[in-house]
């Protein structure tokens, strides 16, 4: 699948040089090429593009304190219809990708090539760390993710990670559950 025209208008608008790359399932963390993936939240004051590393974990509470807002994931349908709609099979890792104000984790600009999921599930579009610092320079940056590697083995934390962990999840289905039902 070529790259989708909405990515291709604005890397063309921002003259950038990419490559199309194949999508690495696991990407070594110590290579010096970062996979992208975009995950989509909102709330009742709209929708945000968060673009975290491909193996990093999204830090909900995290995100949250750093904006003062409680952001839930997309539903799936919202998400279906914005696929569905831009004929693509996964959500671009696109900064601004469909004008939605976008927060970038920091982590990502320690890479010297960062690869973006296109929409397509198969490939990736590479770019230079100064290429991808120019298309996200009216998005914020600050630290969003945790590294996988920083969650605990601990067996004698699992309860307590759990539990943690099924009650968090639970409080956010549940809001999710009853906006929709308002809607």
């Amino acid at each position: 699948m070529p790259v989708p025209a909405t990515i291709l208008q604005i890397l063309e608008r921002n003259n950038i040089s990419y490559a199309l790359n194949p999508q690495e399932q696991n990407p070594s963390p110590e290579r010096s090429t970062c996979f992208v993936r975009s995950v989509l939240l909102g709330d009742e004051h709209g929708r945000l593009q968060i673009l975290v590393p491909q193996q990093d974990l999204l830090d909900l509470e995290l995100l949250a304190k750093e904006l003062g807002r409680q952001l839930n994931p997309l539903s799936r349908a919202e998400v279906k219809a914005l696929l569905l709609a831009n004929n693509l099979e996964a959500i671009p890792a696109m900064p601004a990708w469909l004008g939605m104000p976008t927060l970038v984790d920091l982590t990502i600009l320690r890479y010297e090539t960062v690869c973006l999921h296109t929409g397509d599930e198969s490939a990736a579009l590479c770019l230079r760390r100064a290429d991808f610092q120019s298309l996200i320079r009216e998005s914020n940056s600050c630290t969003l993710s945790c590294p996988t590697q920083t969650i605990s083995n601990d067996p004698r934390r699992d309860e307590k990670q759990i539990i943690k962990s099924v009650s968090s999840f639970t409080q956010r289905r549940i809001q999710q559950r009853l906006h929709e039902t308002l809607e």
